[in-house]
Order: structure tokens, then C-alpha cells, then sequence
């Protein structure tokens, strides 16, 4: 029997559980929990048996305080639901100007989904100028970070809306590229 922590980029614990099959667990995590593309993070610790693994797990969530446990969770804290993180997200897209829209759709689309980093060269100065306009907004809504030159990474939190959202408005990269462009 296993005890596993969830944390996200900032080092948060979001979730704490136990578990034969951690794995298992994780992919019922992916399919059910709407912060489940903010998990950067897991710790499993190994537990003599089911009895430790309950004793350790009420102990974690009392003293820790993870954000998305409920039960034995003392902190007077509200959860958001899956639709106002939606709505939330959809509102700090909504703001966007277009060219961080158009960078933030290419991004999107040349991104390794596991990692969600992508690298991109602009083409010329003023491509260059726009790109760097579009990541300092990009960066100041807390969506996109450069790790270095060229390449960029999604955050987490970002994730599970950006097809859905995007898709809505553009059918594909070329309809966007050539809007914004």
C-alpha cells in the first residue's frame, strides 16, 4: 500500500491519497479530477499496510492541508468547481490581445504534449518584436514561461482548456496563422 502526494509548479499540495496501484490511481485522477493538469509532482511513500497507509493519509491532510481533499480537511476552504476554473480561464483568454492569442494558439499546437514545451523562432524583427510583446503578456497571465531562448512552456493550469477554447475559434493552426499573421 502505497501514500501518494499531487503537488503543482509552485510546490502546493494539492492532493493526498493511497493506493495499491499509484499509477492506476493517477490515470482515475486524469479521467475525475478538474486540477488534475496541474500536477507537476508525486511523491509515493511505501506503507506497511492499509491500517499505517489510512493513519498516514488522515495525518497528511490534517497537518498539510492539500487543496482539493476533503475529507479530514480542517482548512475553511470553498473548492472551485470545474466550470468556474473554466469560466475563470476563459475570461483571462478572452483578454488577450490578438497577437498573444495567435502565439498562444501556435504554442498550443507545436507543443510536446507530454511536456508541454515547444520551441518557436520568429522570422525577422517585427516578428521577433511581436513575439516578445505577445510572451510578456502571455507570461503576465501566468500562461506561458520561457525556460530559455526559443522555448517555452505551458503551465499546467492552462492546459485542459486550450483545444476547447481555441478550437471553438479557429478550425486549425493555418486558419489561425493566417488571421494573425
Amino acid at each position: 500500500m502505497n501514500l501518494y502526494r499531487h503537488f503543482n509548479s509552485e510546490g502546493q499540495l494539492l492532493y493526498v491519497g493511497i493506493s495499491n496501484s499509484t499509477l492506476i490511481r493517477l490515470g482515475a485522477h486524469k479521467a475525475n479530477a478538474h486540477w488534475f493538469d496541474s500536477i507537476t509532482n508525486v511523491t509515493i511513500e511505501k506503507c506497511t499496510d492499509r491500517e499505517d497507509a489510512l493513519a498516514k493519509e488522515a495525518k497528511a491532510i490534517k497537518t498539510e492541508h492539500p487543496l482539493f481533499n476533503k475529507m479530514h480537511n480542517t482548512t475553511k476552504c470553498s473548492y472551485p468547481s470545474k466550470e468556474q476554473i473554466h469560466h475563470e480561464l476563459f475570461e483571462v483568454f478572452a483578454s488577450m490581445s490578438k497577437i498573444a492569442s495567435w502565439f498562444f494558439w501556435v504554442l498550443v499546437q507545436q507543443r510536446n504534449p507530454v511536456t508541454n514545451e515547444c520551441i518557436y523562432k520568429a522570422e525577422g524583427i517585427n516578428e521577433s518584436k511581436n513575439i516578445s510583446r505577445a510572451f510578456k503578456e502571455l507570461h503576465e497571465l501566468n500562461l506561458v514561461n520561457r525556460t530559455q531562448q526559443q522555448h517555452y512552456m505551458i503551465q499546467p493550469h492552462a492546459v485542459g482548456l486550450i483545444n476547447t477554447l481555441f478550437g471553438t475559434h479557429y478550425q486549425d493552426s493555418s486558419d489561425c496563422l493566417r488571421q494573425f499573421k
